[in-house]
C-alpha cells in the first residue's frame, strides 16, 4: 500500500530564519504612561488615559479615577462600544468606591451602564457595581440569578429580606446559603473550609432564630427544607419574577408555617 511512498523528505534538516538584527526587549516602570509625552494619534492618547483610570484605581485613588475615566469616556470613539462600556464600568466604580458625596455621579453612571447591558456578563457586572454603592435587593437577586451557588449573596438577600420584615424569604434564603456552603467544603481549598463550615453554622443559627417567630416551626423548616432541594438552577423564564420562581407562594407558606407571632412582629 505504501510502497511508492518516499520518505526521504524526513531526512532533510528543516530551515531556520536568521534575524539581522537583536531582539532589544524594553523595560517599563508599572506607571510609565503617567509621564508619557501626549501622541498625536486620538486612539493611542485615549488609550494612555484609560491605563492611567485603570492604575489610579488599582491604587484606590478612586476620585482621581473617576475623572480619568470620565476623560476617557469623552475621548473614545462610539464605534468602540466594548472599550466604552469598560470606561464607564470604571467610572460607575470609580464614583461607588469614592463616597457617598458622589452618589448623584454615581446613579449617572450606572444609568448609562444599563442601557448598554446585552447579555447576561453585562447585567452581572451592572449588579456587582451597584452593590459597591449600596446593599440593593434587586442587584442582589440579579446576582443570584447568575450564580445561585454562590452561599455569601443569599446570605446578604437574607439579611435585606429580614430588615424588611420578610421573615419567610429571609429563612428559605439563609436555609440555602448554609447549603451552599455546605456543598463548597467538598469543593473547596483547605484554607476556604473552615470559612465556609463557620458560614454553614451561623446560617441554622439564624433560620432558627427566625423559626421562633412562627406558631408551628417543625412545618416552616420542612416546607424550606423542600422548597430548596427542589430550586437547584438558575430562573430560565425572564418573565418570571425572583421571588415567584425562588420562593413558594406566601400565601401558602403562611397557611403551612402558621402565622407570626406577636414577637415576631
Amino acid at each position: 500500500m505504501f510502497g511508492d511512498f518516499n520518505d526521504d523528505i524526513f531526512d532533510e534538516e528543516a530551515t531556520t530564519k536568521t534575524v539581522s538584527e537583536p531582539v532589544v526587549l524594553l523595560e517599563r516602570e508599572p506607571d510609565w504612561f503617567f509621564n508619557e509625552a501626549p501622541s498625536s494619534d486620538k486612539q493611542e492618547r485615549w488609550l494612555a488615559s484609560k491605563y492611567v483610570a485603570d492604575r489610579l484605581y488599582r491604587k484606590k485613588d478612586f476620585r482621581a479615577a473617576a475623572r480619568a475615566y470620565v476623560k476617557s469616556i469623552e475621548a473614545c470613539p462610539n464605534r468602540n462600544l466594548g472599550l466604552l462600556r469598560d470606561c464607564v464600568d470604571g467610572a460607575a466604580r470609580s464614583f461607588c468606591r469614592a463616597g457617598p458625596a458622589f452618589a448623584a455621579e454615581s446613579k449617572k453612571y450606572l444609568e448609562k451602564l444599563s442601557s448598554m447591558a446585552t447579555c447576561e456578563d453585562h447585567r452581572f457586572s451592572l449588579a456587582s457595581t451597584a452593590l459597591l454603592m449600596s446593599v440593593d435587593i434587586r442587584s442582589l437577586q440579579t446576582l443570584l440569578d447568575c450564580e445561585p451557588q454562590a452561599g455569601d449573596l443569599w446570605k446578604k438577600l437574607g439579611e435585606e429580606y429580614s430588615s424588611q420584615g420578610k421573615l419567610l424569604f429571609a429563612a428559605c434564603c439563609f436555609l440555602r446559603a448554609a447549603s451552599c456552603a455546605r456543598c463548597s467544603v467538598h469543593e473547596s481549598e483547605d484554607r476556604f473550609k473552615a470559612q465556609n463550615w463557620a458560614l454553614s453554622r451561623e446560617m441554622k443559627v439564624r433560620v432558627d432564630g427566625l423559626l421562633n417567630h412562627f406558631e408551628e416551626p417543625a412545618a416552616a423548616i420542612e416546607l424550606i427544607q423542600k422548597f430548596n432541594t427542589e430550586r437547584t438552577d438558575p430562573r430560565g423564564a425572564a418573565d418570571q419574577s425572583f421571588e415567584d420562581f425562588w420562593f413558594p407562594a406566601e400565601e401558602v407558606m403562611v397557611k403551612r408555617m402558621g402565622q407570626p407571632t406577636e414577637d415576631g412582629d
